[in-house]
């Protein structure tokens, strides 16, 4: 009886759950002017690097203070604050 419940119950849900993790996913299409970065302290040259998430390049370098090592950002203001460790 706990044969038949496992085949009938049971593995049509676990392919349902299986099928709705592993799909293929539509990648959503965004304005050509929409850009996302990501930022990257790089302690040893005392710089904050910019990388373009769309084009996945180097958008630019900032240089900051000495050994920066964690970056916090603030989406309501816009900005990135850089934690300098000395």
């Amino acid at each position: 009886m706990r044969k038949i419940l496992v085949i009938v119950v049971l593995l049509p849900v676990l392919a349902g759950i299986a099928w709705w993790f592993f799909h293929q996913r539509q990648i959503p299409t965004f304005d050509p002017a929409y850009h996302e970065y990501a930022y990257i302290s790089n302690g040893k040259s005392n710089t904050v690097s910019v990388i373009d998430l769309r084009t996945f390049r180097l958008a630019k370098t900032l240089k900051v203070s000495a050994s920066p090592s964690g970056i916090e950002a603030n989406p309501k203001k816009n900005e990135i604050y850089v934690v300098n460790s000395s």
